[in-house]
């Protein structure tokens, strides 16, 4: 119930924050959460659990596919982002540098 939760609330920030490729990748999950939640499916039965394995692993292999993505892009903008950060101070010290010794 949790990850719902969560989910719905990461949804929600993405749209209102305007990041299209984080909403485009987090609709299906969040639209699974809701299908699953309106009809009572996120409650495991022990007695059935057998019957449906190979399709349950499936269903969350790949949402564990989805959030694997975005934890590769959170992880690849934050270190973009901190090289990027860093080139404009080296830039600035190289300009100042060839300004003085001209």
């Amino acid at each position: 119930m949790p990850e719902f939760i969560i989910q719905g609330v990461l949804t929600t920030l993405l749209l209102l924050g305007r990041k299209w490729f984080g909403l485009l990748l987090h609709t299906p999950v969040a639209a699974f959460h809701a299908r699953q939640f309106l009809r009572n499916e996120w409650r495991v039965d022990v007695t059935e659990i057998f019957q449906q394995s190979q399709r349950e692993k499936l269903r969350r292999l790949v949402k564990l596919g989805v959030y694997f993505v975005g934890f590769l892009l959170v992880v690849f903008r934050y270190v973009n982002g901190g090289v990027g950060g860093w080139r404009w101070v080296e830039s600035l010290c190289t300009k100042s540098y060839t300004q003085i010794t001209v």
